[in-house]
């Protein structure tokens, strides 16, 4: 059974919810690392527990599209032995769900795309129409708030790209809002990210 969410009222009168908010990351990355660390102290600051899944090079097994995670063992990845059922676990555990990511051709940098891609099993090989088009159903009632902060990339087009990638991201996996992706920038406010992170937490 799932932990029951419990609201924890912070300054202002507002509450944020005190299920975990997985983070996933690859700690390799200096710059990656830094931003984590800047997340741990906000969602120190905010009261929410961290649940961070590091997302190493070569970590986690690339998803073989084999489907057996939907047909044969339903809601669990035949690789068991690198953690990606833990990782499918720590979701349904979470309320919000963070990926910090260098933003590599428009996407997900290598490490943290292969952790993403074992999200699958979290869907159902049925399918509904979810924003006007046509998804694969959620295989869990519960539906987390999937936020994203990327950094890195070399032109604004990339940055573009990367937010509509995300985007396409959460109606895939049935999650809820939109445009939950937060560029950060060299020259970016030194609180802009914790503003920003704040105002998704206690949304």
């Amino acid at each position: 059974m799932y932990p029951v969410e419990t609201l924890l009222p912070i300054p202002g009168g507002r509450a944020v919810p005190t299920k975990p908010m997985s983070v996933v990351y690859d700690p390799s990355s200096k710059a990656g690392q830094k931003i984590f660390e800047e997340v741990e102290e906000i969602s120190r600051s905010l009261g929410v527990p961290l649940l961070p899944v590091e997302a190493l090079d070569g970590r986690f097994r690339p998803c073989a599209g084999c489907f057996s995670c939907w047909v044969k063992t339903p809601g669990v990845c035949i690789y068991k032995k690198d953690g990606g059922p833990g990782l499918v676990r720590s979701l349904a555990n979470s309320n919000l769900i963070l990926v910090i990511s260098r933003i590599q051709w428009g996407t997900y940098e290598t490490s943290v795309k292969t952790a993403v891609d074992r999200m699958i099993p979290i869907l159902h090989p049925y399918f509904i129409r979810f924003n006007g088009e046509l998804h694969h159903r959620r295989r869990y009632p519960q539906r987390p708030k999937l936020l994203v902060v990327g950094f890195g990339a070399l032109t604004r087009e990339e940055e573009q790209t990367f937010i509509g990638y995300t985007e396409s991201h959460r109606n895939n996996l049935g999650w809820r809002r939109s445009r939950s992706t937060f560029i950060l920038k060299e020259d970016s406010p030194s609180d802009a990210l914790k503003a920003w992170l704040s105002q998704e937490v206690t949304q």
